[in-house]
């Protein structure tokens, strides 16, 4: 019996004490708790909800500014909309030109991320961005994905690159897409009455 507890307590405790780690930040933490981090540790957040025209909640996330790698890094923290847990991580570096600092930073992050996590695959792509204002052509993408919902993101456009690394938890990202499910069916439950 002792052997039995001992063996769920061991094939258990993983799965329910992992979480995703970057910096002070994990995966499963409460908005409440990461505030409460950032203002102990001198980091200025800056909050705010994205919403659509019709009120619903996009995004939930905090951002602050950061220098990772000697270079100016965004970090974006990202919430479940109605039970505000943590459950994305995304640093950005943008408008790194092509240079070999730029080459030397993607690496380091490469390796740095080699170094601790199990590669699973790598993805390449061309093709062409378009935003509001213009056609960016001969773009190309290099994404590389670590097991347990780790990837890292290289964009080379013209002259610039723009590198991402993105730590996010798939269960409290799936908790995510069911609340702003649950909160669509709520308001469309009436409809029928119509």
């Amino acid at each position: 019996m002792k052997k039995m507890i001992l063996i769920m307590v061991i094939i258990l405790l993983p799965v329910q004490g992992y979480a995703l780690e970057f910096d002070l930040w994990r995966t499963g933490e409460t908005k409440e708790k990461v505030v409460a981090k950032a203002k102990k540790n001198k980091i200025e957040l800056n909050t705010h909800k994205v919403s659509r025209s019709d009120g619903d909640v996009i995004a939930n996330e905090i951002h602050y500014s950061d220098v990772l790698f000697q270079e100016e890094a965004q970090v974006s923290l990202v919430f479940t909309q109605k039970t505000n847990m943590l459950y994305g991580i995304i640093i950005d570096w943008r408008d790194i030109a092509i240079t070999a600092r730029g080459e030397a930073l993607y690496e380091r992050i490469a390796n740095t991320l080699g170094e601790k996590y199990i590669q699973d695959e790598e993805v390449a792509g061309k093709g062409m961005i378009r935003n509001n204002k213009e056609i960016f052509k001969d773009c190309t993408t290099t994404i590389t994905k670590y097991k347990g919902g780790i990837s890292s993101t290289l964009f080379r456009c013209n002259e610039k690159r723009f590198m991402s690394v993105r730590y996010i938890d798939s269960k409290l990202e799936q908790q995510n897409a069911f609340e702003g499910k649950k909160t669509v069916r709520k308001r469309d439950s009436d409809s029928g009455k119509f």
